[in-house]
């Protein structure tokens, strides 16, 4: 028995349920095509009636393919509306995707009640029930991504359903059989159950909620050309971990890590995803995409999956997310509620932990003379590859405006970063870590990837860390984790070779004891390949630097690895 729940078929068909597919295929032609919003609308009211509409189950399916085209298109330009805004969502942007998400659901809800239908009456029409399973597979995917993109609590039951689906697939043997594909982005124009169900259990088994902002739209798409290198099965006794991760397709839950302190036993309710081939193809892929930026140009294989310059990043964090490696905490976390002042930005982070101004550069001071010895050493083993990124790399861009640089003068500097402090409550803390609650009224725009500095109360210093993962709980609430840095930071004025203008900078000590190196953040964009940097401390003591790799990179900074300063 498919366990999926459906709506209530209603006695009374509704006034905007339309069951004739010729005249839903008319009235699909006249829909206004100026506007998504109300084309999304008129469908969620026509999808709404029709699936609480009793209906034959072929006529039913032929409904829904008619639909099907008209609603992802409209979906792809609505979440144009509220992709790249800040969270949580409120106003239009929260409309929006209100919208998207019942719309998803419609259609998940309508594929259900067909596939509902064939296999409670014991119809033999496979290649419909196959169609059905399929699709409905995939809308559920759609309405995770959908939260997954902005953050949001997925709705409860869905991860659940899709696990039914696939389970009830593999029981009837239907998991491989072919259909037309949901949407254009297929490789080859066919997909099965299986492909659908792996493309979002592999996203799922990547922490959404810790990618960076729309980049969840971005993997979900690739592993729809990767994900035939998955495999699930019954294994799960597997003793080695790297890529492997547990589904409990009775659980409403994404697919967790295994690790190899977990004891399993096989079970009906247990299957393991082995993601080691995908987790090779990402590698392979990083490596061609390097290749080609140093040839100047992509080949026809990355113009074919979609993928360009800007993904290097995004391809190095899914290679990271997809080896199911756990961090262990490396120090115990602590239940706390207190408040705790945040401010967000390297511009800001700057002005706070300088006393609340700019850090002044006197045209007195002097630069390092040319032969004085940099702080430099070995470049990085071919072992650091994978994990950081090389510094030998072509240029990708112009620094975006964000890196804060004014090229009207040498002394100038960021004039219109806003300078705020943000008060949120803690939820639990450690010497690593903390994990925040942040409610309106307050104006917080914060993204997953920011650097952030937290101030606690009491303490009065400032430690910097990076937004890894954010939640939000409703409109009015969203939760934060924050990874600390280092136990220290410093405010630093950088000036650069060329052009000879100062920025802003955090310097970051080394810490022994935390395996903390010496680093360096600035805003994205600041650094180049292989470019000496002059440090101006807050003694006015300047020294030159220049950094050894590139130890994180994200959309609003860059974290800089430093030699260490040489012992006294």
């Amino acid at each position: 028995m498919l366990a999926v729940s459906v709506p209530k078929i209603r006695a009374r068909r509704p006034l905007a349920a339309e069951v004739r597919p010729r005249r839903v295929e008319h009235w699909l032609a006249s829909l206004p095509r100026a506007s998504a919003r109300d084309s999304a609308e008129r469908l969620l009211q026509a999808l709404f009636g029709q699936n609480r509409t009793s209906l034959d189950a072929e006529n039913r399916l032929s409904i829904m393919e008619l639909y099907r085209e008209p609603v992802i298109a409209a979906v792809d330009v609505l979440r144009q509306g509220f992709a790249t805004v800040s969270y949580p969502l409120s106003g239009r942007s929260l409309e929006l995707y209100s919208l998207v998400a019942k719309l998803l659901g419609e259609m998940a809800n309508g594929y259900k009640i067909v596939a509902n239908d064939i296999s409670d009456k014991g119809r033999t029409n496979k290649s419909d029930l196959v169609l059905a399973l399929q699709r409905a597979t995939h809308f559920l995917g759609q309405v995770l991504v959908n939260a997954y993109q902005t953050y949001a609590t997925c709705p409860a039951g869905i991860w659940k359903e899709l696990h039914h689906i696939y389970l009830f697939a593999e029981n009837h043997r239907l998991l491989n059989f072919p259909v037309a594909a949901p949407d254009s982005n297929s490789p080859d124009g066919l997909c099965t159950i299986t492909d659908s169900y792996q493309q979002i259990t592999l996203l799922g088994a990547c922490h959404p909620y810790g990618l960076l902002q729309d980049e969840c739209i971005k993997l979900y798409k690739l592993f729809l050309h990767w994900q035939s290198s998955a495999q699930i099965g019954p294994d799960v006794g597997k003793k080695d971990t790297t890529a492997r991760f547990i589904i409990s397709v009775n659980s409403d839950s994404p697919p967790i890590p295994l690790i190899k302190t977990q004891h399993m036993e096989v079970t009906d309710h247990l299957r393991l995803l082995n993601a080691l081939d995908v987790l090779r193809e990402v590698h392979s892929v990083l490596r061609n995409l390097k290749r080609d930026l140093a040839l100047g140009t992509l080949s026809s294989s990355m113009v074919k999956t979609g993928i360009d310059a800007s993904d290097l990043d995004l391809l190095r964090r899914a290679g990271r997310l997809l080896t199911g490696v756990k961090t262990k905490r490396r120090s115990l976390r602590i239940e706390k509620d207190e408040q705790i002042s945040i401010c967000c930005g390297v511009s800001s982070i700057h002005y706070f932990m300088n006393g609340e101004k700019r850090l002044a550069v006197g045209p007195d001071e002097r630069d390092p003379e040319p032969d004085e010895q940099p702080d430099t050493a070995i470049s990085p083993s071919n072992d650091d590859v994978e994990r950081y990124v090389d510094l030998g790399e072509p240029n990708l861009g112009v620094p975006p405006n964000e890196a804060g640089v004014d090229r009207t003068g040498p002394n100038s500097w960021q004039s219109r970063a806003v300078y705020q402090i943000h008060p949120c409550r803690t939820k639990n803390q450690s010497a690593s870590g903390i994990c925040l609650h942040v409610t309106k009224p307050s104006a917080l725009q914060i993204h997953v990837g920011d650097v952030v500095a937290a101030q606690e109360p009491i303490v009065k210093k400032w430690r910097v860390g990076v937004v890894r993962w954010l939640r939000c709980l409703s409109e009015e609430s969203m939760d934060l984790g924050i990874e600390m840095l280092g136990p220290e930071a410093r405010a630093v004025a950088i000036k650069r070779e060329s052009p000879p203008v100062y920025i802003e900078g955090l310097f970051l000590p080394g810490n022994r004891a935390l395996k903390s190196p010496t680093s360096l953040i600035v805003s994205r964009g600041i650094n180049q390949p292989g470019e000496k940097l002059f440090v101006i401390d807050v003694d006015g003591e300047p020294r030159v630097v220049t950094p050894l790799r590139l130890m994180e990179r994200t959309t609003s900074f860059t974290q800089l690895l430093l030699a260490p300063p040489p012992r006294d």
